[in-house]
């Protein structure tokens, strides 16, 4: 995936967790870990990827790639949960 490794999305990963998740439950339960939307929302900008339909697609294109080091629970986030965070 272009100049990005996996190396420097762990470091990249080690100061996002620090980040508290402010999303709340009141309409159900959170599909997504916000790690795992962020991660792969700051791989697409610095891939040039531009809004949310390209966050998802970049998911989705690479997403034995994120396998690799997010955990995905409930696969790639859709372009909805991305705009949501």
């Amino acid at each position: 995936m272009g100049n990005i490794s996996i190396r420097d999305l762990e470091r990249v990963i080690d100061y996002l967790e620090e980040i508290n998740d402010p999303r709340r439950t009141k309409y159900g339960k959170i599909r997504h870990k916000l790690i795992d939307i962020m991660v792969i929302a700051f791989t697409a900008a610095l891939c040039g990827y531009e809004d949310y339909e390209e966050m998802e697609e970049l998911g989705r294109l690479k997403l034995d790639f994120f396998k690799s080091f997010l955990e995905l629970p409930n696969g790639i986030p859709d372009k909805s949960a991305f705009r949501r965070v």
